[in-house]
């Protein structure tokens, strides 16, 4: 049994007006420049003319778009559908599309059941205005074989306005409705009143959210977006998403997507913590899951899917800022340890004495000790100043002894300085040529205010090196010692696929079609287009060269998908480029999933018996018969490879054929 997929990929921007005010499918062909790469199995058939997938067979799929576009001119709201023939619409978005944040990819994304030719139509329109299909627009269909599914799609908003944590998918209260269209399972139980999915038996689970959510309001918000697992009553978080929501360009789309282990009678739920201001589940926010067909050792029978080789990794640290381009998934590129200092209220006096100090030590093993000075008698000593014991380097009402000698000065008015005005002269220190320069980032210090206050202290180079020892003797700053340098990326699963985090690779150990997606959660100091690209053995086979990522919702996602043929020890990598001078880097909770959705076998057998006992040549045995090959093409049938004429002694005119697609035709 061949696998049942579709992959059509944009790899030629349409004109930005190729579709008008009204809707139109995204895969049409006919879109003005556009150019669509596909590949099929023989059971699902993409009409390019008519932008449709047609399937051949009844089953359940996963749908997955991911959408970029270009506006021509104005704001407005994007509805993209999915429309199934004998059911009409069975998913509707509308996000919002900002023109100055141009172009937008978005993800869409639920399970169907289909019918014996139904026809797939997916399409997209921005009401009264005109826009283009852009390059990395994807859609990815793959039949669900396990039998164990759940997808629930948000029909209605919802209306939360709380600051407390609360579940976007639960429908009680001020929760969203899932109308029936919405709502599809089979083992795996979604309940609305809890917003939850529960799995019914052991396995390894693909996770995938997109977000549709709002503001409601004038209210921004900063979102700590959780997935979390229920296991005997305990809660763990999955996957933990930090994003900016702004009102003025809502409904945003972000998706999260995990390969889990998860076991029986688990739990899954996700929960928003926004702190302050509102937020709400849109139409077309969309929770899925199900369980992939696995094994033991990944080499199947057709009849299998064999999706049993699988990585999914998540970024627990940031990249380095770059404008240049970088794998984010490559350890040298991460940030690294981290630390805090913190004073015990901002706008209160400073409590400190000339000559206290801080000792921090980077990841390369720079020693660098931070000296208060008064700055209301330390004459030239200005933050940054090296100080010096031969030179008497002034300190204030003293000059710097042997335990000074080399320090750098953090020169603050004693007298008058705040503790939050201490924080800030030694952000300037730290940051200084003179102090780490670099080696050591500092977070931006907060404006003045009463309680405690804290700035973040990151090493620039990631490693367990980084995870050193602070000292301190500052009677009204705490710190923490330096952490984590070596839990920069968390492996959630891992089987026949080897993640390399020094040079930033994935290794398929296997022959088959895999299923890739790459979550990035993307900051940058100002707007830019940037570029994503996944790469096998360092050719990029998949790319979105204009993803625009603002300074204003920041940080926001952006996602590219790939389905692609790979051979074994392939080599897969991820990269993110800005273009330009402007810097970009990713964020923590970032993720790069991987699975091999149906294997290209090989059946292998010994040529023995060739000349039987009865002097018989057995030409066309079985076990005579070279490797043969489970393939995802049509396949010339068996006599056309036949040196000779197709028929003997005139019996037939031509030969007779059997149906492509397997070794018996």
């Amino acid at each position: 049994m061949s696998a049942s997929f579709a992959h059509v990929l944009c790899t030629t921007s349409s004109a930005v007006d190729a579709i008008a005010a009204s809707a139109l499918p995204v895969f049409d062909s006919d879109h003005d420049d556009v150019v669509f790469s596909e590949n099929t199995s023989d059971d699902i058939t993409y009409t390019a003319t008519a932008g449709t997938f047609t399937f051949a067979k009844a089953g359940t799929y996963h749908v997955v778009l991911t959408l970029v576009t270009s506006q021509e001119t104005s704001d407005r709201l994007q509805t993209t559908t999915f429309e199934l023939n004998s059911d009409g619409v069975i998913y509707s978005a509308a996000p919002f599309i900002d023109f100055a944040m141009d172009p937008t990819e978005t993800t869409h994304q639920r399970i169907i059941t289909v019918a014996a030719a139904d026809v797939l139509n997916i399409e997209t329109t921005t009401p009264g205005h005109t826009m283009g299909i852009v390059k990395g627009t994807s859609v990815i269909i793959t039949e669900i074989t396990s039998g164990v599914f759940a997808s629930s799609t948000v029909t209605t908003a919802g209306s939360n306005n709380t600051t407390d944590a609360f579940n976007p998918f639960d429908t009680d209260g001020d929760g969203p409705a899932f109308a029936a269209a919405g709502l599809i399972a089979s083992g795996v139980t979604f309940a609305g009143a809890a917003g939850s999915m529960t799995v019914p038996s052991a396995g390894k689970y693909l996770i995938m959210i997109n977000h549709m959510f709002a503001a409601g309001g004038s209210t921004n918000s900063n979102i700590t977006m959780l997935l979390v697992r229920t296991r005997d009553s305990t809660d763990s978080t999955l996957l933990s998403n930090a994003v900016r929501l702004h009102s003025t360009v809502d409904p945003t789309e972000h998706t999260m997507c995990v390969i889990e282990d998860l076991a029986a009678s688990d739990v899954l739920t996700v929960s928003y913590d926004i702190g302050a201001g509102r937020c709400q589940a849109e139409l077309g926010a969309t929770f899925t899951v199900y369980k992939l067909e696995e094994g033991s050792t990944g080499l199947y029978p057709p009849t299998r899917r064999g999706q049993d080789l699988y990585a999914c990794v998540v970024m627990q640290r940031q990249t380095l800022a770059a404008a240049t381009e970088i794998n984010p998934f490559e350890a040298s590129k991460l940030l690294g340890a981290e630390s805090a200092v913190q004073v015990a209220d901002g706008d209160a006096a400073n409590g400190l004495t000339e000559k206290q100090h801080i000792t921090l030590t980077s990841t390369d093993g720079t020693v660098k000790r931070y000296v208060l000075t008064n700055a209301a008698s330390d004459g030239a000593t200005a933050t940054g100043t090296v100080l010096s014991d031969s030179g008497d380097t002034d300190t204030g009402a003293g000059t710097a002894g042997a335990d000074e000698d080399g320090g750098v000065a953090v020169s603050l008015n004693l007298s008058s300085g705040t503790q939050n005005a201490y924080l800030v002269q030694l952000k300037a220190a730290i940051e200084h040529a003179n102090g780490h320069n670099g080696k050591i980032t500092v977070s931006a210090v907060p404006g003045q205010a009463n309680g405690a206050q804290t700035i973040t202290l990151t090493q620039a180079v990631a490693g367990a090196a980084g995870n050193t020892t602070t000292t301190e003797n500052l009677a009204t700053v705490s710190k923490n010692n330096f952490s984590g340098g070596d839990k920069i990326y968390d492996t959630r699963s891992s089987n026949g696929i080897t993640f390399a985090s020094g040079a930033g690779t994935f290794t398929v150990s296997q022959d088959g079609l895999y299923f890739i997606m790459h979550n990035a959660i993307m900051r940058t100091a100002s707007d830019v287009v940037f570029t994503s690209k996944i790469k096998v053995n360092g050719v990029v086979k998949v790319s979105s060269d204009t993803i625009h990522i603002d300074s204003l919702p920041d940080p926001s996602n952006a996602t590219l998908s790939g389905f692609l043929s790979l051979k074994k020890d392939d080599i897969i990598t991820v990269t993110i480029d800005a273009n330009t001078s402007v810097n970009i880097f990713a964020d923590l909770g970032s993720t790069l999933t991987i699975f091999r959705y149906y294997p290209f076998f090989t059946n292998e057998s010994t040529a023995t018996g060739l000349i039987s006992d009865d002097l018989t040549i057995n030409t066309f045995s079985q076990t005579n018969l070279s490797t043969q090959y489970d393939r995802n093409v049509d396949q010339v049938p068996f006599k056309f490879g036949i040196r000779g004429p197709g028929t003997l002694r005139g019996r037939g005119t031509n030969p007779s054929v059997v149906k492509g697609g397997d070794k018996k035709a």
